[in-house]
C-alpha cells in the first residue's frame, strides 16, 4: 500500500507596503516634531521665568538700597538743623539732605557715569559711629574730654548733639589722650576753621553724642568691571561698588514743597533743594539673556518711556517707588 502524503502548505510572509511605510515616516516626524516643539517652549517659558526672576530679585533689593538711605537723608544725631560754626567758604555737607544732576553726564562729577541717566547724591550720619561725651567747656575754645576710639583728625567736621540741639564745626587739635579742640570763638587755641560765633548755641551735658561729618553718596548708571551698564553706589571716601548689573537707566523726580508735595519737578528746575521732600524714582533693567521676548519690548510706566531696538528681544522691567524724606515730612 503505497503511503499519502501529508498536503504541503507553503507560509507567505507578509510585509508593510511602501506606502505603509511612508505613512508611518511621516507619523513618527509629526510626533517627534510636536515633541521638540513643547520642548522648545518649555525651554524659552523657563528662560522667561529666570529672567523674569532675576530682574525682580535684582529690583527689590534696588529699590530697597535706595529708599533705606533716602529716608536716611539729613539725618545727622537726632537733630534736623545744626548750627553751623564752620567759616564761610567751607562747604559743609550737613544739611544739605539731598541733590541731583539730571541725565547730562557732563554735569556730573562722576567718573563713568552714562549719559541719559539722572544721578542722585544724598547725605545722611545713620551709619556713622559717635561717641559718648563725657564733659564739654566753654571757654575760647570747646575741649571734649574722653571721646573713645573716635577716629578724627584735624580739619575734620563733627556734630555735638544731645539729641535736640546740634552744633557742627570743624575740629583744630585732637589730642592723643582722646579730648578735642575746637575754636568756636577765635583766639585760644590759634587757627581752625570756624568763624567767632560766640560759643555753642546747645546746653550739652554728660551723655551728648559726638559724630562725624555724614557720608555723601551717590546713585547713578555707569559700567562695571565687564562694561555693562549697572547702578552703582559710590560713597565719597570710601567705597564705589555695582550693585547690579543690567540696569539701563535711573529717572529722578523730586516732590518739592513745605511739609507737604506739592509738584515733582526734575533737578534742572529745582533752585532751592531744602524744599524737597520727597523722592520718585524709576529704575530701567534688563535681562543678563538676550532672545528672550518674542519681540522687542516697549515700556511706559513712571518716569521712563522706552522702545528696545528692532532685533533686541531681552527682557525689560520698570521698577518705580516714591519716598519721603522722614527728617523734612512733618
Amino acid at each position: 500500500m503505497m503511503p499519502i502524503a501529508s498536503p504541503t502548505y507553503r507560509h507567505h510572509q507578509a510585509g508593510a507596503s511602501l506606502v505603509e511605510l511612508m505613512i508611518a515616516l511621516v507619523l513618527g516626524l509629526l510626533v517627534t516634531a510636536a515633541i521638540y516643539q513643547v520642548f522648545l517652549s518649555n525651554q524659552q517659558t523657563q528662560r522667561m521665568q529666570q529672567a523674569l526672576s532675576h530682574i525682580q530679585e535684582n529690583g527689590r533689593f534696588a529699590l530697597d538700597m535706595i529708599s533705606r538711605d533716602i529716608r536716611h537723608a539729613g539725618y545727622h544725631g537726632g537733630c534736623s538743623v545744626a548750627y553751623n560754626h564752620v567759616e564761610s567758604g567751607e562747604e559743609l555737607v550737613t544739611l544739605d539732605a539731598v541733590s541731583g544732576w539730571q541725565r547730562d553726564a557732563t554735569a556730573s562729577p562722576l567718573t563713568g557715569h552714562i549719559e541719559g541717566s539722572d544721578v542722585l547724591r544724598l547725605h545722611h550720619g545713620a551709619d556713622s559711629q559717635g561717641a559718648e561725651v563725657e564733659s564739654v567747656s566753654q571757654g575760647n575754645s570747646l575741649q571734649l574730654a574722653d571721646v573713645g576710639q573716635f577716629p578724627i583728625e584735624a580739619g575734620d567736621i563733627v556734630t555735638l548733639t544731645n539729641g535736640v540741639q546740634c552744633d557742627t564745626f570743624e575740629i583744630h587739635n585732637p589730642t592723643p589722650s582722646g579730648s578735642l579742640i575746637a575754636c568756636i570763638r577765635g583766639g585760644s587755641c590759634g587757627g581752625g576753621g570756624n568763624s567767632n560765633s560766640g560759643g555753642l548755641r546747645g546746653d550739652y551735658a554728660e551723655g551728648a553724642m559726638l559724630y562725624p561729618e555724614p557720608d555723601t553718596i551717590h546713585y547713578y548708571i555707569g559700567q562695571d568691571v565687564d562694561g555693562i551698564p549697572s547702578l552703582r553706589r559710590y560713597v565719597v571716601g570710601g567705597s564705589n561698588e555695582a550693585l547690579i548689573s543690567g540696569a539701563e537707566s535711573l529717572r529722578i523726580r523730586y516732590g518739592i514743597g513745605r511739609g507737604r508735595v506739592e509738584s515733582y519737578v526734575g533737578a534742572d528746575d529745582i533752585d532751592d533743594w531744602t524744599q524737597v521732600v520727597a523722592i520718585r524714582l524709576s529704575l530701567l533693567l534688563r535681562s543678563e539673556e538676550a532672545n528672550v521676548m518674542p519681540e522687542p519690548v516697549s515700556l511706559q510706566m513712571g518716569n521712563i518711556s522706552f522702545d528696545a531696538e528692532p532685533g533686541n528681544r531681552r527682557m525689560y522691567q520698570v521698577f518705580t517707588t516714591t519716598v519721603g524724606l522722614r527728617n523734612r515730612l512733618p
